[in-house]
C-alpha cells in the first residue's frame, strides 16, 4: 500500500459525504480513536499510513445516518466504498469503508462480509485493529456530548487498561463502553478494563 497523504484528512473534511453529519461527534470519535491508536502502537505496530486511514474512517463513520439510524454502519460503508472523489486507492477506500462499517454491530467475518473477504490477511488484520479502536472510541461518545476529554491506554500481558477522563460521572457511559471493546479485545487477545477519572 502506498503512503496515504496527511492531505486525505483535509479532503475528507471538505467532502460532500459529511453534509448533514454530526461533525462534533465525528471529530470527537476521531480524536479519541487517535489517542488510543497512539497509545497502542507497541501492540499493533501500525504506522502513519494506518493512522490516516483510521482518521478518515472516524470522520466518516456515521455518514450513513442520512438514511436513518437502523443499519447506518452498513450504509456508511457503502457510501465510502462507492465515493471516488476521495484521494484514495480502491484498496484504501475499501479499508476505510470497512473500518467505518465495523464501528458497531457484527464483528468482521469473511463469510458474511464480502468486501472484507476481498482483502489480503494483513489488511484484514489492520481493519480489525483500526475497527476495534474506532468501535471503542464511538462507545465513549455514545451520547454525542463530547464528555470524554482524554483517553490513555496501558498495555499488559492480558489486559488493556483504558483510562478515560470525563467531565461528568455517569453510569450510562460505564454500562455501554465494555461491549464496544469486543473487537479490540478479540484482535489484541486481551481484555479491556475501562476506568473513569472525573475532570
Amino acid at each position: 500500500m502506498r503512503s496515504v497523504s496527511p492531505g486525505i484528512i483535509d479532503a475528507v473534511r471538505s467532502s460532500l459525504l459529511l453534509d448533514g453529519a454530526d461533525l462534533p461527534h465525528a471529530e470527537q470519535v476521531t480524536h479519541l480513536a487517535l489517542q488510543c491508536f497512539d497509545a497502542l502502537v507497541p501492540l499493533h505496530r501500525l504506522g502513519p499510513v494506518e493512522r490516516n486511514l483510521l482518521a478518515a474512517a472516524g470522520l466518516l463513520h456515521d455518514i450513513g445516518w442520512c438514511d436513518g439510524r437502523r443499519g447506518h454502519h452498513r450504509r456508511s460503508c457503502e457510501l465510502i466504498r462507492d465515493d471516488t472523489t476521495l484521494p484514495l486507492e480502491p484498496k484504501e477506500r475499501a479499508m476505510v469503508a470497512l473500518i467505518a462499517r465495523f464501528h458497531r454491530r457484527a464483528l468482521p467475518d469473511p463469510e458474511k462480509h464480502p468486501l472484507y473477504a476481498t482483502l489480503d490477511p494483513p489488511s484484514q488484520t489492520t481493519v480489525c485493529w483500526l475497527g476495534g479502536v474506532l468501535r471503542l472510541a464511538d462507545g465513549l461518545d455514545r451520547d454525542h456530548l463530547q464528555d470524554v476529554g482524554e483517553v490513555r491506554c496501558e498495555v499488559g500481558s492480558e489486559i488493556i487498561r483504558v483510562h478515560c477522563r470525563t467531565r461528568r460521572p455517569t453510569v450510562e457511559l460505564q454500562s455501554v463502553s465494555f461491549p464496544k471493546a469486543d473487537l479490540l479485545e478479540a484482535t489484541s487477545r486481551r481484555r479491556c478494563e475501562i476506568t473513569w477519572e472525573w475532570a
